[in-house]
């Protein structure tokens, strides 16, 4: 079909978060973020519960950190509807500088816009634009091991040295391995 393009998807499995901060972290968590840290992605679909949108965030925050290009397909959007909840994505789109769109999976709707979503930060290399605040403190050190962990930092590597930065004070097992 005219205008349509070849693409590979690889499904990691669900996880919450992307810090690895003990060898008994999880075995999830640990395959997603060995993936994207080993890989050329060039574009993160993290697909959310609507439903329960909270739950979800701290790993939504994580990759908007890593600095690859970002779409969040928000999942159960009829779950959100059906429980009088509403959900602005457009102001989440906003306040992540990522694209946002609603889906119900399960009926496939919602599944057209996901893919031009898709396409459009692809094509458009679209990073995402959110910065998380931090406290003065954690600010401070980061100018101080940003530097460092840039020099160190082979030079394939597409990681965000801010991001690298924070999760090693984290303390985060992958990270130190980088």
């Amino acid at each position: 079909q005219e205008g349509s393009a070849r693409v590979t998807v690889v499904d990691l499995p669900g996880a919450y978060s992307l810090s690895v901060v003990s060898e008994e972290a999880s075995i999830d968590e640990r395959i997603a973020c060995e993936y994207l840290l080993s890989s050329q992605t060039d574009v993160i679909v993290n697909v959310i519960d609507g439903a329960n949108l909270e739950r979800n965030l701290y790993l939504t925050l994580q990759l908007l950190e890593m600095q690859i290009p970002v779409v969040l397909a928000v999942n159960m959007m009829d779950v959100v509807a059906r429980r009088g909840m509403t959900l602005d994505l457009q102001q989440l789109s906003k306040a992540f500088g990522c694209e946002v769109v609603g889906i119900v999976a399960r009926q496939a709707k919602g599944i057209k816009s996901l893919k031009q979503a898709i396409k459009k930060t692809h094509d458009a290399r679209q990073q995402a634009t959110f910065h998380l605040p931090l406290p003065k403190t954690v600010e401070k050190a980061l100018q101080t091991l940003s530097p460092i962990v840039q020099q160190a930092l082979p030079a394939y590597a597409a990681l965000s040295v801010d991001w690298l930065s924070v999760r090693l004070l984290e303390r985060d097992v992958l990270a130190e391995q980088i």
